[in-house]
């Protein structure tokens, strides 16, 4: 995802590409975390939607909406809320905030 310079919206910004690999890649680490914290067998396979907020010039929120399989392979739809932090050394920490359910 490119950069753009931090506007620090209170706002959701919505995703254009959900498609792109940084938007896949944050999706996975969301159900990788969530299986490994519920002993889950839950099979990602893709991001239908997403947006973000800038919370300072380090910190951004994502909220997507991500198609999963169960272990019966029954397509369930899941919001996975993850946050990252930006260190002075351009690595980016991620932590999973919440992933629940979408009926």
């Amino acid at each position: 995802m490119t950069y753009v310079p931090c506007s620090c919206s209170k706002r959701w910004i919505k995703i254009p590409d959900a498609e792109t690999p940084c938007v896949q890649d944050m999706a996975k680490f969301a159900v990788e975390e969530f299986n490994n914290e519920h002993k889950g067998s839950l099979k990602y396979k893709r991001v239908i939607e997403g947006w973000y907020k800038e919370l300072d010039e380090n910190n951004i929120r994502y909220r997507l909406h991500v198609h999963v399989n169960d272990c019966l392979r029954r397509l369930l739809k899941f919001m996975a809320i993850v946050f990252t932090q930006h260190n002075e050394n351009d690595e980016i920490t991620k932590t999973l905030e919440s992933f629940e359910q979408l009926f």
